[in-house]
């Protein structure tokens, strides 16, 4: 490693950075810290998923940090990485799998949620199942939320079906998007969206 002399006349106590380093660089690095810290945070802590579930009148969130918890590692290709985390009910030996994936080219992780019942007998009832169910913490800003609308309730097709809309969320807001009568399409908004804050989006 070279060292480069620095002229003390003209230092201040700003941290040194490498003069090839770019602003877009800098932004990357701490995309990429802010997504390593959410995982530790989130998904790879025992208990502390990203998504919930109401199994025989329970959050799942009550619970999780009581079932069995294994995790696996292995890569898919050159650009991705899967681990697989599994809650597993002992007393009734269902298994709930979140597939997770991660990215060598770009800072994002998504995941996949799958249950199955590796017992011998019916499990209690499983419902309200939040494929996402989490908190992301950004700067204060105002984010936006990007979705598009369904169909209206009945046959007549209309000419705002599937419009791309933008909800602004300011800070302390809500806002609430639902289809109908189960029907993906049906209803105020499609089941797919992305949330954009200033340094974190959600999809």
């Amino acid at each position: 490693m070279g060292v480069k002399e620095i002229d003390s006349e003209n230092t201040t106590n700003s941290p040194l950075r490498d003069p090839r380093t770019t602003e877009i660089d800098m932004s990357q690095s701490a995309c990429w810290d802010s997504m390593h810290k959410w995982m530790e945070a989130t998904l790879l802590e025992p208990g502390t998923a990203p998504f919930s579930f109401i199994y025989d009148g329970r959050i799942s969130g009550d619970f999780l940090s009581d079932w069995d918890f294994t995790t696996t590692k292995e890569p898919l290709d050159e650009t991705r990485i899967q681990q697989i985390l599994t809650y597993t009910d002992h007393k009734t030996g269902l298994e709930v799998r979140c597939e997770v994936t991660t990215f060598s080219d770009h800072p994002a992780v998504e995941w996949v949620l799958k249950l199955k019942n590796s017992g011998e007998y019916d499990t209690p009832i499983i419902s309200n199942i939040q494929a996402i169910d989490t908190t992301l913490t950004d700067e204060p800003s105002e984010c936006k939320l990007h979705y598009a609308s369904g169909v209206r309730e009945g046959v007549a097709a209309g000419a705002d079906d599937f419009r791309p809309k933008t909800q602004l969320l300011p800070p302390n807001s809500s806002f609430d998007v639902s289809s109908l009568h189960g029907r993906s399409s049906w209803g105020e908004s499609l089941p797919f969206s992305m949330l954009r804050c200033r340094k974190k989006e959600l999809c």
